[in-house]
C-alpha cells in the first residue's frame, strides 16, 4: 500500500515540474518581447538618470500642493524622507531597467562569441533599429488600405 502511495506522489510531483517548464513557444515569445523593449529599456534609463538628478536637485518643501498624498495616515514622515522615498522608487525602477539591458548585452556577446558578429548585427537591425520598426509599421498601413483599383470598379 505504500509503494502505490510512494509512485503516485512521485508521478504527480514529476507531471507537476514537468508542466510547470515553460514551452519552446513560451521562451520564444518572452526572448522577442525582451529584444523588441531593449531600446525602450535604454531610453527608459537615461530618463530614470535625469529623474533622480532632478529629485536631487529639486528643494523640499514643507506642504505639498499636490492632489496626490505621498504618506499614509498612521506614518507622518518628514518631507526630506518622503523626497528620500521618491528618489528610492526611481532608483529601483532604473536597477530594474539597467540588470535587463545587463542581460541581453551577455546574451547578445554570447552570442557574437559563437556565431559571429554578423548574427548579431542582424538581431540589432531587426530588434533595435526605430527605422525597420517604421517600415514594418508602414507596410502593414499600406497593406490593411484597400486598392485604389478596387474602389474604381
Amino acid at each position: 500500500m505504500d509503494n502505490k502511495k510512494l509512485i503516485h506522489d512521485t508521478v504527480v510531483a514529476t507531471l507537476a515540474a514537468l508542466n510547470s517548464q515553460p514551452k519552446p513557444q513560451d521562451c520564444y515569445k518572452a526572448t522577442e518581447a525582451r529584444l523588441y523593449a531593449y531600446s525602450t529599456l535604454r531610453a527608459n534609463i537615461e530618463q530614470y538618470k535625469l529623474d533622480i538628478r532632478d529629485l536631487k536637485a529639486e528643494r523640499v518643501t514643507e506642504k505639498s500642493k499636490d492632489i496626490t498624498c505621498w504618506g499614509g495616515a498612521s506614518s507622518r514622515l518628514t518631507p526630506e524622507e518622503k523626497q528620500q522615498a521618491r528618489i528610492m522608487a526611481v532608483e529601483v525602477k532604473l536597477a530594474r531597467d539597467q540588470a535587463e539591458v545587463a542581460k541581453i548585452n551577455r546574451i547578445l556577446d554570447r552570442l557574437e562569441i559563437s556565431e559571429g558578429t554578423d548574427a548579431v548585427d542582424i538581431i540589432r537591425q531587426a530588434y533595435f533599429s526605430a527605422c525597420l520598426w517604421m517600415i514594418l509599421r508602414c507596410m502593414k498601413v499600406y497593406r490593411s488600405r484597400p486598392s485604389s483599383a478596387g474602389a474604381r470598379a
